[in-house]
């Protein structure tokens, strides 16, 4: 719809005598596409309250945002008759503000952290905190109780669609992963280093779980 408008009120034509049955129309138009733009985002917020938070879920939050973001700078372009180039410029800071807030967040840890305490534990993907960054061994270890709530809801579901619901099994496989980061690390040099992995280690330390 945006590119419709935006052909439809190009250079001169947004100055057109007889334009003000369209340009309400267009309004109007947009209007709609935001109150649709609200409600798919109200179905997201539904489902994360349901099944958690997952990457998917986060990118269609920032889609939706940049969405809206730009409905209301074209319905201003429309209504104040403002040049191509505004809508251009305010968008595109739009998205560079929006990756560097995106860049500047631990995701990984978000989401695990959210999902380990949510309020629907028979509905949490808990094969996925095995599938995220080593980042978030310590919130894992820290709250391996609320896993195995969640694995105990998870066995009294009708259908099962997790693989792991055997704590034994999942404290086994959590280990190997420490192991492994622990390994690479030793082995690593300040080339390798990073914050995130750093931050990780002293984390684990503190709870005896990695050496000095």
């Amino acid at each position: 719809s945006i590119g419709i408008l935006l052909h439809l009120f190009r250079g001169e034509l947004n100055f057109h005598p007889k334009g003000r049955l369209l340009r309400t129309l267009a309004l109007l138009w947009v209007a709609q596409n935001f109150v649709l733009g609200i409600s798919v985002f109200l179905r997201n917020h539904h489902y994360i309250s349901f099944h958690g938070l997952a990457y998917k879920r986060i990118g269609v939050i920032v889609f939706l945002v940049l969405v809206l973001i730009g409905l209301i700078t074209l319905f201003r372009k429309i209504r104040d008759r403002l040049s191509l180039f505004h809508l251009v410029r305010v968008n595109s800071w739009a998205l560079f503000v929006m990756l560097v807030a995106l860049g500047l967040v631990d995701w990984d840890r978000v989401i695990v952290r959210h999902n380990l305490h949510h309020d629907n534990p028979a509905e949490i993907d808990i094969d996925n905190y095995l599938a995220m960054s080593d980042r978030v061994l310590p919130l894992l270890y820290a709250d391996l109780d609320l896993v195995e709530r969640q694995m105990r809801k998870h066995r009294m579901n009708a259908e099962r669609w997790v693989d792991h619901l055997d704590p034994v099994a999942f404290r086994a496989a959590l280990d190997k992963k420490r192991r492994d980061l622990l390994g690479r690390m030793e082995a690593g040099d300040v080339r390798s280093w990073t914050w995130g992995g750093a931050r990780t280690r002293r984390e684990l330390q503190q709870m005896g779980l990695a050496g000095p």
